[in-house]
């Protein structure tokens, strides 16, 4: 038998026992078309233990491994005709991403008020709501506290939230954006910077020893 054949039989059962033994999260990527929503997508889980991009109903999503939990996210299309399939995954969304063009301020009304129309929805009420000002690399980018007020995020004091300005293209600002939501919804993953693996490092042993702590019956 061929050993590229078993090489790539053992691979994927690997990465069948992987997936079914993984928990799993959605996260919804939602916003207006020409947002830059699938262009953010594919920019998240280069480092992830398993990736696997598929065709659902009104759009497309992207599962990612990272720590044994499994990472869907739900990149929805944004045309007007089409956002009415956003609340069919509603009820089971562990976090929402919405997606908003800062270069383009005569939508921000539109963008407003179709956040607006999720938000209302209780199924959402506890969600995580992350919001990324897209499109921070092109010329007549608003800042993102103009973006932030237009939207008026400052209404949702309840609601945990945060706004990152960012570029999709360019990959600016997606990984502290990502950072933050994986904390949210409580997803471990090793940080990028050297400087952030040895806090990382650090404080996973402390985890470890204190549980030892607990748990030691002398």
């Amino acid at each position: 038998m061929c050993l590229c054949y078993v090489f790539k039989s053992l691979g994927y059962l690997a990465r069948t026992l992987l997936s079914r033994s993984a928990k799993e999260l959605r996260l919804l990527v939602l916003g207006l078309d020409n947002a830059g929503k699938t262009t953010l997508v594919a920019r998240l889980g280069p480092k992830a233990e398993g990736v696997r991009i598929r065709s659902v109903v009104g759009g497309s999503s992207k599962e990612i491994v990272i720590n044994r939990k499994k990472l869907r996210f739900l990149d929805l299309s944004g045309q007007w005709g089409r956002r009415q399939i956003w609340r069919n995954y509603y009820g089971s969304a562990n976090a929402l991403i919405y997606v908003i063009d800062s270069t383009d301020a005569q939508r921000l009304g539109e963008a407003r008020s179709e956040l607006f129309d999720i938000l209302l929805d209780k199924r959402l009420e506890n969600t995580p709501l992350l919001i990324m000002s897209n499109k921070q690399d092109q010329v007549g980018a608003m800042p993102t506290s103009d973006v932030t007020n237009s939207l008026g995020l400052t209404r949702f004091e309840r609601r945990n939230w945060l706004i990152q300005d960012c570029s999709a293209l360019t990959g600016n600002g997606v990984e502290q954006a990502m950072d933050w939501i994986y904390r949210t919804i409580k997803v471990e993953r090793e940080p990028t910077s050297v400087e952030s693996k040895r806090i990382w490092r650090v404080s996973k042993k402390r985890r470890k020893f204190k549980y030892w702590e607990d748990s030691n019956p002398f």
